[in-house]
């Protein structure tokens, strides 16, 4: 987390190349991480390097303080950011930056470490799911920008926000929209998304900074995340824990998402110094059982 000192903390800026392969309609980049939440993107046609003069702009539009990411759906872009007064959830067209909505979602969020909010939202359906710095989780439409329901995630599971505020962004598995919560009876809590109603609660200990994804291990569909206290994996549909694996990190600050690497293999890794963990996640019987294959943990591990 670094301390933001700028009056505009998001500024939006879209490219356009004349040396596209394929001018066709992009890809859309619906959620943290994209469609597939790990990083990738299929798009093809791509220049190999940057032209001499730079790319060129096509639309620049100032918002405000802001450390949350792009979600991309449909030609719109959508974003949160504050002001001197809100957190906003805003709609952009994607073609030129002109503002389409922008709903206010929670007061403006001050933090030692950088203010404003800190998570990227979730377009699923017709909604839009946006998680402030203090942890408030909103569902918003997406045509109009109205705001259908909000709730203080810490708040309904008896827990206290992240000391550098709330960083998960949100993730939808069929009719739930999950979150990071951080108590000692909620590590990750799931809500219904047309209702906000909560619909399960997993695990123990504090939120991190990371963001659940979705895998296939094991031959079993899981929502695999890193939370303060380590990796879990979760039964989306339940919230029933299938596995989890001690991390503890100096201040809590397990800020990466989880990487899948084969079919039974999943990547761990932390900010702080404290390094990584390849973990194999194997069925035994009905129940799961999760080993470490290696593990590179210190500033001076090779």
């Amino acid at each position: 987390m670094r301390e933001n000192h700028g009056a505009i903390g998001v500024l939006l800026t879209g490219m356009i190349w004349s040396t596209l392969a394929s001018p066709g309609r992009s890809e859309d980049w619906p959620q943290f991480l994209g469609i597939h939440r790990n990083g990738v993107s299929a798009e093809t046609g791509l220049v190999s390097s940057w032209p001499a003069d730079g790319p060129k702009l096509v639309w620049r539009t100032p918002l405000g303080v802001s450390m949350s990411g792009l979600a991309i759906s449909d030609g719109t872009v959508y974003t949160l950011f504050q002001d001197e007064e809100q957190q906003y959830l805003v709609a952009l067209k994607a073609a030129d930056g002109k503002e389409l909505w922008r709903t206010p979602i929670a007061p403006k969020y001050e933090n030692a470490m950088g203010n404003g909010p800190r998570a990227t939202p979730a377009v699923a359906g017709r909604q839009i799911f946006a998680m402030t710095g203090e942890g408030i989780l909103s569902a918003v439409e997406q045509s109009s920008g109205k705001q259908t329901w909000t709730i203080n995630v810490p708040k309904s599971v008896g827990a206290a926000p992240s000391e550098y505020g709330m960083s998960c962004s949100p993730i939808v598995a069929e009719k739930l929209v999950i979150v990071h919560a951080g108590s000692e009876s909620a590590a990750v809590a799931a809500f219904d998304v047309q209702s906000g109603k909560l619909a399960w609660k997993a695990g123990s200990g504090k939120a991190g900074y990371s963001s659940p994804t979705m895998m296939k291990l094991a031959g079993t569909d899981q929502l695999v995340t890193l939370t303060g206290a380590g990796a879990v994996g979760i039964n989306p549909a339940t919230g029933t824990v299938l596995w989890d694996f001690p991390f503890p990190t100096e201040y809590d600050c397990n800020t990466a998402t989880p990487v899948q690497v084969d079919a039974d293999s999943v990547l761990i890794s932390a900010g702080e110094n404290h390094g990584s963990v390849l973990l194999r996640v194997e069925a035994n019987g009905k129940a799961f059982k999760v080993s470490e294959v290696w593990s590179s943990l210190g500033k001076d591990s090779q």
